[in-house]
């Protein structure tokens, strides 16, 4: 179950990021890419199939990795949003790019710690 709740947060998280873009530009969501959008949400769904792996219920690693995954996709969303109204042709800003490529290796190593810090502490039952 929570394998399945890691992968639909990952679907939602691409698909909201369609669906916010097309409206912010006012064009339709654009999913005419499926190998790249499937990718994406695996992508944005590791953090929490780690925990899932973990076994994790506890509700404050996952509610962390959420937030730290939403903030991130909302920043790559305004600059892309914000490259289509004002293109200076500079193009993708690579460096963040890539920090999203590699951001869920770092939001779920914090959610994992997190998770297990929280364990660690309750079966010391203080």
């Amino acid at each position: 179950m929570l394998t399945l709740a890691a992968l639909c947060f990952g679907a939602f998280v691409v698909i909201a990021d369609r669906v916010l873009f097309g409206t912010l530009l006012d064009r339709p969501p654009d999913f005419s890419d499926p190998g790249v959008y499937i990718v994406n949400g695996l992508l944005a769904a590791t953090p929490f199939l780690w925990l899932a792996y973990r076994g994790s219920k506890r509700l404050l690693p996952w509610l962390a990795g959420m937030a730290l995954t939403l903030w991130l996709w909302w920043r790559f969303l305004q600059d892309g949003v914000a490259y289509q109204r004002a293109p200076d042709g500079s193009g993708v800003d690579m460096a963040f790019a890539l920090l999203m490529l590699v951001s869920p290796v770092f939001i779920g190593a914090a959610c994992a710690s997190l998770d297990h810090i929280m364990r660690q502490h309750s079966e010391r039952g203080t």
